[in-house]
């Protein structure tokens, strides 16, 4: 089994690259970062990459962009969440 693990490079499910670049470019354009354009050119590339030199499949890099989007979309209400937490516990 582990001759298969070194010849086998595309079983990461999802793709933390894909979740991270789309985090970047997003976060990036939402705060009229400068080199918001550069973010977006790199981290399309990165995303694009992944699947062209088969990293990654379709459907990793899919499971990314939707990770990427939960994450934008809960990172506050957690964040206020442990706030609370730690007010009362800690």
């Amino acid at each position: 089994t582990s001759e298969v693990l070194k010849t086998v490079t595309r079983d990461v499910f999802p793709s933390g690259h894909t979740e991270i670049a789309l985090l970047c470019i997003i976060l990036a354009f939402k705060f009229k970062t400068p080199s918001r354009w550069v973010i977006l050119v790199f981290g399309s590339g990165l995303i694009f990459s992944t699947v062209y030199l088969r990293y990654h499949y379709v459907i990793d890099v899919i499971a990314g962009a939707l990770l990427a989007v939960v994450t934008l979309y809960t990172a506050e209400p957690v964040a206020k969440a442990l706030r609370r937490f730690k007010e009362r516990y800690v």
